[in-house]
């Protein structure tokens, strides 16, 4: 279908792509597919409440622990695949068309 090549900036993960198949392509030209979803090998993660492995800790990311949100921080991984959706679970992985 195409290749995607990811990069990490200040703002996060982005991945560059070229869409080869012309009916996918199509999709994404009238906003059918809107976004991505990626697959990910994640070695190492932290909670942002005890900052151990988030394997390792006993927190919910999401919750709240005495006023302060568990979030997760993804520290080793691997992009496994890339996939074009129609509404991206994530809103900030949206396409952006670039000529």
């Amino acid at each position: 279908m195409g290749w995607a090549s990811p990069t990490v900036d200040a703002r996060g993960l982005r991945v560059k792509t070229w869409i080869e198949d012309e009916e996918t392509w199509k999709r994404v030209e009238k906003n059918e597919l809107r976004g991505f979803s990626v697959g990910l090998l994640v070695h190492e993660s932290m909670c942002s409440i005890c900052e151990k492995d988030f394997v390792d800790c006993d927190h919910i990311s999401g919750l709240y622990y005495d006023g302060k949100q568990c979030n997760v921080t993804l520290v080793g991984l691997d992009l496994a695949e890339v996939s074009i959706v129609k509404e991206p679970v994530q809103p900030s992985a949206v396409i952006d068309i670039i000529e």
